[in-house]
């Protein structure tokens, strides 16, 4: 009975966690977000370009961490150094 009771609980507490969220729900042109930084490398293959953040996010040690981000679909219109 009380093995019962705890499979019970323990489903209630998992299943929400379970939910999709309303943000996966979005299509892709509602769900992107803007990053803005430099373009620092372009892969003309496969049409993407490397975007870097314009302030550092962590310090390790001495050196600065930036964010970066590949975006696809903007190789042929950004130059290397183009400010996004």
């Amino acid at each position: 009975m009380i093995r019962n009771i705890l499979l019970v609980i323990f489903l209630l507490v998992c299943l929400p966690g379970c939910k999709e969220s309303p943000k996966s729900l979005e299509s892709p042109e509602q769900s992107k977000s803007t990053f803005t930084g430099y373009v620092a490398e372009k892969d003309t293959k496969a049409n993407r370009a490397l975007l870097v953040s314009n302030s550092e996010s962590s310090l390790m040690g001495n050196e600065k961490i930036y964010d970066a981000d590949w975006i696809s679909g903007i190789a042929n219109q950004v130059f290397i150094e183009d400010r996004e």
